[in-house]
């Protein structure tokens, strides 16, 4: 029963960290594709600025996520070898701070290369900031001109 839980929390992690690191730039093309989707009327205006302030609100609880989740990595780590060393005369306790030590490696092992991942993956299409303070986004979406 143990297991499954510490199965399904280093689960849930890892998906986070894989939303949390891709979320960043892709809220950003969305809020520079945001105009080519809006037209110039009043109504479109009001979406668009809608839209770009979920999206900003998205980008910054995510901005927040990131090191919380980094960080609970970590202290699941200790937390495994603080068990591990308490109970060094217990073989069933010892096992157990063991795993959770492997467990916590490994959701930050996932977490590190969900970012490089992200991070190769960006500047390869051209998003070489992660979303810092004042990052530009020049992404060039093709569109189509039409006359009527």
């Amino acid at each position: 029963m143990k297991k499954k839980i510490v199965s399904s929390l280093f689960l849930v992690a890892t998906t986070l960290s894989m939303f949390a690191f891709a979320a960043v730039p892709m809220a950003s093309a969305v809020s520079t594709a945001a105009p080519l989707v809006a037209g110039s009327s009043g109504a479109d205006s009001i979406v668009q600025t809608r839209l770009l302030s979920i999206v900003e609100t998205i980008k910054s609880i995510v901005r927040s996520a990131i090191p919380v989740v980094f960080a609970l990595a970590i202290i699941y780590f200790f937390w495994g070898l603080a068990q591990y060393i308490l109970n060094s005369g217990d073989t069933e306790g010892r096992e157990e701070g063991k795993n959770r030590m492997i467990y916590g490696v490994l959701a930050i092992f996932v977490m590190v290369s969900v970012f490089g991942l992200v991070q190769l993956i960006g500047n390869t299409i051209g998003l070489d900031k992660l979303g810092g303070s004042g990052a530009t986004y020049d992404i060039n979406i093709p569109n189509v001109q039409v006359n009527w």
